[in-house]
């Protein structure tokens, strides 16, 4: 550069010294009036963009310049790209261009520049000219006030631009927003610069589900949804990279949550009757067991457990195991609507209202008004047996008579025997006496088997039995007996001789004439 000002200025040292003995020869009117336009190509431009700056130098008299210099002041904003042959970047903000001897009577230098980014406001570019020469005659410029010229850029405001938008919730998970999908409110919503380190900020959705960032330049953003409510499961992706012209509202940065699959409930009915429901102590009775399933989902895991009262004795079950007393039936799955059903039998061994609960002690699903297991709800319920003593109700009797044909059997007419004892022997052990009419009657008998015997004594020596003395009878459930039935037949009245020696006389004789007999006929044999 110094070189090339040290050969411009021999230039004009030896132009003054060729023009000197003619100026000398006569007088002229001599000055330098330089003039400088400069223009700029773009009015409004934005960052980015390049601006060519045009400049303009000439010369008004009324001599002309031996060498001008044009000095350009570059604004703050602005980066040097390049420039005409003549001109050099003196540093970043300075541009200079140097003419060469015998200015021409205009010359046009061009400058260009690039806008940098985030640069705002008015651009001035200002350049002036200076004549640079050397003879004493032209000091100065005749009119400085046309030697500077500015040329003026508007970079306006950037528009700027918006991300968003929704946070719903996707009702059948499809990823999509469908017609009356609410908006979730309170998740949180991030964005991050280009690299998606940087965050830029941070805002969570209104009661709508909507969310936004305003005031954006153009430029690229990632949005990242943040938390959600636990249990739910994103349909969408859980960020967007966004490129945001200037100005731009970007609303397609949704983001959709699907609810958790809802738990699958239950109903389970329980209902219990008894039969019989009265019954005496010792007798057996049934229980039966119905659980039903009412929905809304299919039951799993169904577990019926029926706990026996103190009182009654386990028999038998349709279904399940006893242990203690408590039977537990694993029901299993139960469809919407099916129901399973099982019965329990018992013996009563005591008098009194004997309570057996049964209900669902287990399920895979939860009930919509029942907890297995508490005692309450509509998967319990009870049944009530009443058991009373048996009652000693059977009879045994009935007739102590005179026999008097002595045949050891009723007939019509044949009176009854007053005051006959008769003796039960048993449990317990009594005695009772024959009406006027030779009736009797035992009573109020518990289930058994019994003796009944007549008391020989207590009849008049003149009468002897004509049937069995003792009878063996079993009665039982109300069982009245009245074939205990004793004859009595008068005994023949004695005469005034003992016919026994008689008897025993005759049976002497019989004897006798045999053995004679046996005699006569060995001796005819020997004969």
């Amino acid at each position: 550069m110094k070189a090339t000002r040290l050969t411009a200025l021999l230039g004009v040292a030896v132009l003054v010294l060729a023009v000197a003995p003619a100026a000398s020869a006569e007088t002229v009117e001599t000055g330098i009036d330089m003039v400088l336009v400069k223009t700029v190509d773009k009015a409004v431009a934005s960052p980015g963009e390049t601006l060519t700056y045009t400049i303009t130098i000439s010369h008004e008299g009324p001599s002309s310049p031996l060498q001008a210099a044009v000095v350009d002041t570059l604004p703050a904003g602005v980066t040097f790209a390049s420039a005409s042959a003549g001109c050099t970047a003196l540093d970043a903000s300075t541009v200079e261009c140097l003419t060469g001897p015998w200015l021409p009577s205009t010359l046009t230098y061009t400058i260009t520049v690039t806008i940098d980014e985030g640069a705002s406001g008015t651009l001035l570019n200002t350049a002036t000219v200076d004549h640079r020469d050397p003879r004493p005659e032209f000091p100065d410029d005749s009119d400085p006030s046309n030697n500077t010229d500015t040329a003026e850029t508007v970079i306006p405001e950037p528009e700027l631009g918006s991300i968003g938008d929704f946070v719903w919730l996707d009702s059948n998970g499809d990823g999509a927003q469908d017609g009356g999908e609410a908006g979730v409110s309170g998740i949180t919503v991030d964005l991050y610069a280009a690299d998606g380190v940087t965050n830029l900020g941070s805002t969570t959705t209104n009661g709508s589900g909507l969310y936004s960032f305003t005031d954006l330049a153009a430029g690229d953003y990632t949005v990242v949804v943040g938390s959600h409510p636990a249990g739910y499961l994103l349909t969408t992706s859980d960020s967007y990279d966004v490129t945001l012209a200037a100005g731009q509202a970007y609303l397609d940065a949704d983001f959709g949550f699907t609810p958790p699959p809802e738990e699958p409930v239950i109903d389970l009915e329980v209902v219990k009757s008894v039969s019989p429901a009265a019954v005496t102590v010792g007798d057996s009775t049934t229980f039966t067991v119905t659980v039903t399933n009412q929905g809304p989902d299919a039951a799993t895991g169904v577990v019926v457990t029926d706990t026996l009262p103190s009182g009654v004795t386990f028999v038998s079950s349709t279904a399940g195991s006893e242990s203690g007393g408590v039977i537990t039936v694993p029901v299993g799955a139960l469809a919407v609507g099916a129901q399973s059903t099982f019965s329990v039998t018992v013996t009563v061994d005591d008098a009194g209202a004997f309570t057996n609960a049964a209900e669902v002690t287990a399920a895979d699903q939860d009930d919509v008004d029942s907890t297995p297991g508490d005692g309450q709800g509509d998967d319990y319920d009870t049944a009530t047996v009443e058991a009373t003593e048996v009652l000693a109700n059977n009879s045994i009797g009935d007739f102590v008579w005179l026999d008097t044909d002595g045949d050891g059997v009723q007939d019509s007419g044949e009176p009854g025997i007053a005051g006959a004892v008769v003796t039960l022997t048993g449990s317990p052990t009594i005695s009772t006496t024959t009406g006027s009419d030779g009736k009797y009657l035992f009573s109020a008998l518990d289930d058994g088997t019994y003796s009944i015997a007549i008391d020989v004594s207590s009849v008049d020596d003149d009468y002897s039995l004509t049937t069995v003395g003792t009878y063996t009878i079993s009665v039982s459930g109300g069982t009245t007996n009245l074939t205990a039935d004793f004859g009595f037949a008068e005994v023949l009245p004695k005469t005034g001789t003992d016919t026994r020696p008689l008897a025993v006389l005759g049976a002497v004789l019989i004897l006798f004439g045999a053995a004679l007999l046996t005699v006569s006929r060995r001796a005819s044999s020997v004969i």
